[in-house]
């Protein structure tokens, strides 16, 4: 199998580069993030036509300035599957307030799946696995991606629910409805600049394709029923 990497020395850097990104920001110094070309997020990699592409295909990153930060602002960062990978050693350094978005099993997995030639989109996340055993585990399984796909948004669940009394768990359903509900955590009343952005996206499954992830997950999903009913 493969070699698990120790999550401590990554959680540390994660410490020290969060702080730098932040003072690097407060000074009106460029960061590099991947955003879109002029420098807005984005929320949708592959809709989007303002975003530059690198050699692969990928989303590039761009240097951006913010000069109308307060002293006191709130610097999110996000990346889903690893900072999940070792969101137990985060969550034991009690240095970052950690908000979980998830969003309903049938939609991400429809999402997964429009990533062609990404891994996730054949049920793996190879840089989560170097630090999580489960992901692991789910990438090496043979057969069915769907299989792999199911059991890796169950792994998901499974750690958040059970790392829920030290973080926040949010639906994405809910913030679309509500984009105030991410400020409110932050005690903070202020409209993000990307409420705009947000939508609904969801694709009308067929009925067979419903049945077939449905099933699936009856087979796989014991943390996700902690979340949807499905």
């Amino acid at each position: 199998g493969q070699q698990i990497k120790k999550p401590l020395p990554l959680c540390k850097w994660l410490v020290g580069d969060f702080a730098w990104r932040r003072a690097q920001l407060l000074e009106q110094r460029s960061i590099k993030d991947w955003r879109a070309a002029d420098g807005r997020p984005f929320m949708d990699a592959i809709k989007d036509t303002g975003i530059v592409n690198d050699a692969e295909g990928k989303p590039a990153t761009v240097s951006f300035t913010r000069p109308d930060l307060m002293n006191d602002f709130t610097l999110a960062m996000k990346h889903h599957a690893l900072y999940t990978a070792v969101l137990p050693e985060l969550v034991r350094f009690n240095h970052f307030r950690i908000i979980a978005v998830i969003r309903h099993p049938l939609d991400t997995i429809q999402s997964w799946q429009s990533l062609k030639g990404r891994a996730i989109a054949k049920g793996k996340l190879p840089q989560a696995a170097k630090f999580w055993n489960e992901a692991a585990r789910i990438s090496l399984l043979e057969g069915d991606p769907l299989d792999r796909m199911v059991q890796m948004y169950d792994a998901f669940c499974q750690r958040y629910y059970e790392l829920r009394d030290a973080i926040e768990i949010v639906k994405f359903e809910d913030v679309v409805k509500d984009p105030m509900l991410v400020s409110r955590l932050f005690d903070v009343d202020i409209r993000p600049r990307a409420a705009a952005m947000l939508e609904q996206r969801q694709r009308i499954l067929r009925r067979d394709e419903a049945d077939a992830l449905k099933a699936k997950f009856k087979q796989y999903g014991t943390f996700t029923r902690h979340f949807y009913d499905i």
